[in-house]
């Protein structure tokens, strides 16, 4: 059983374990989408090899080549979604630090002036 305890509460632990729920978060749907890839990559490759004097050599290195290249399209992609992805949660972090600064400059402003007042 876990017990919560402020005693032991570490801020270096929480920010640790918070990062890296972050990162599983970023992580996990590109190794998803690496892993359901490269299993239809390992499908097709494996029916074309069992089908390999069917198709005559001409044909099934190209076939072959052209599974290939499903690998370094899907990395591509991913590479282009990634750079989307992270592009816009950084204007969203600016937007939010933006948005944060001024509520602050606002409190202290609010905070001066009642002072003053007293």
């Amino acid at each position: 059983m876990f017990v919560f305890s402020i005693a032991v509460y570490s801020l270096s632990q929480s920010y640790q374990a918070k990062q890296n729920i972050l990162v599983m978060n970023i992580i996990f749907p590109l190794d998803f989408s690496y892993t359901f890839v490269f299993a239809i990559f390992n499908i097709l490759s494996s029916f074309i090899r069992s089908k390999r004097e069917e198709y005559g050599i001409l044909k099934y290195v190209r076939i072959i080549d052209g599974i290939s290249l499903l690998l370094v399209f899907h990395a591509i992609l991913t590479l282009f979604v990634y750079d989307y992805f992270l592009r816009r949660q950084n204007e969203l972090n600016k937007n939010f630090i933006k948005n944060n600064a001024r509520s602050i400059s606002s409190d202290i402003y609010f905070k001066n002036l009642n002072i003053q007042w007293k």
